[in-house]
């Protein structure tokens, strides 16, 4: 087995700049608890890995710094990956008294961390008491169950997601 890690920053002229390798990960390394926050490093020793684990720690800036609502962002490594989404400012669904669930119009930004934290999931209470989360992201925001919606609170919206799903 060859195990071979690097760091990579793209600078302000667009090029890519290599650092010192960061130490191997031993173990999974989590924002907070790891039943309830995002990974921050992955361990770099498994069993068997069949590929390459490609860690991206970025901020979405918009255009011209100037602040928007929402704007399209796109990761993409030549002829490997191509993964394009949407970020917007902070927003929440709120219950008006008549006309039930409603999305406040998002907050003005100039940035959005790209963050497990700030995608879709979360953990929302469920019957008796239980704490739910959701499996595919237990850090995220938006999760609801309808304990969670009868308690009547403002629920913070998603800030990362699919074009359609914004």
């Amino acid at each position: 087995m060859v195990i071979a890690k690097a760091a990579f920053s793209i600078c302000e002229d667009g090029l890519w700049r290599a650092s010192d390798p960061p130490d191997l990960q031993f173990e999974d390394v989590f924002a907070d608890d790891p039943a309830t926050s995002a990974l921050v490093h992955e361990q770099d020793i498994a069993p068997a890995k069949l590929g390459t684990d490609l860690t991206i720690r970025a901020i979405a800036r918009a255009r011209d710094g100037q602040a928007r609502t929402d704007w399209p962002v796109r990761v993409e490594i030549p002829d490997r990956l191509t993964y394009e989404f949407q970020v917007r400012g902070l927003s929440y669904w709120t219950r008006q008294r008549l006309r039930g669930w409603q999305r406040t119009p998002p907050e003005m930004v100039n940035e959005v961390p790209i963050d497990y934290s700030l995608a879709y999931g979360g953990a929302a209470p469920g019957p008796d008491g239980a704490v739910l989360f959701h499996d595919n992201n237990p850090a995220g925001r938006g999760f609801c169950t309808k304990e969670l919606l009868d308690q009547g609170n403002d629920i913070p919206c998603p800030q990362i997601g699919q074009k359609a799903d914004l």
